[in-house]
């Protein structure tokens, strides 16, 4: 005969697993809702690659026309069917319910973002015309230069050094004594020519 029972507890409030439950990509593309239909079409608008230009030899400005581009997004049903029994609801722990509907959710978020994923990466860039020399330095705009290098400090008379020696190091000027410049209380203040304040 045993002289104890040990019983087990199991916590009937569930524990949601570490995943993703919300879209993170949603909020960064644009939504349409559909009435009636199963396609939705956007209008993309956009200069392209269109850079400045400057006026013509008439003194006219060059013309140009907008990019424009018209996408049709085609509607498709997505699903995730998850299967329990009532007999599995109910015998089961926890609330079997409130976790299925949870772990739907969480897929269909997460399939949005692979989808929006998936199309950034059939996606082009298109850039305007390289505006770097073939040394990487940047091409000053039209009527602007570059400003040239900073010379080099000048050396001071009598502190050139010999050659293959290193130049003598530049003396800090001598500090200023600050009762010079700031008297006692109560007597008049006098700069360098003597002249009271």
């Amino acid at each position: 005969m045993s002289d104890s029972a040990f019983q087990i507890q199991y916590r009937q409030e569930f524990v949601a697993a570490f995943e993703q439950h919300q879209s993170l990509l949603r909020e960064t593309v644009t939504t349409e809702a559909v009435i009636k239909g199963n396609q939705a079409v956007f209008l993309v608008a956009g200069s392209g690659t269109a850079v400045a230009v400057s006026r013509g030899i008439n003194g006219r400005i060059p013309a140009r026309g907008d990019d424009l581009t018209q996408n049709t997004c085609t509607l498709q049903e997505w699903h995730d069917l998850v299967r329990k029994t009532g007999f599995n609801v109910f015998a089961s722990q926890g609330n079997q319910v409130q976790a299925l509907r949870n772990g739907s959710m969480a897929v269909l978020n997460r399939d949005i973002d692979l989808t929006i994923l998936a199309e950034l990466a059939n996606a082009t860039q298109d850039y305007p015309a390289a505006a770097a020399t073939a040394t990487g330095a940047p091409t000053p705009a039209p009527g602007k230069t570059t400003p040239a290098p900073a010379s080099r400090p000048a050396v001071p008379s009598g502190a050139a050094a010999s050659p293959g020696q290193p130049p003598a190091p530049a003396q800090a000027p001598a500090a200023e004594d600050p009762k010079k410049r700031f008297p006692p209380h109560g007597q008049p203040y006098r700069d360098a020519s003597g002249d009271a304040e």
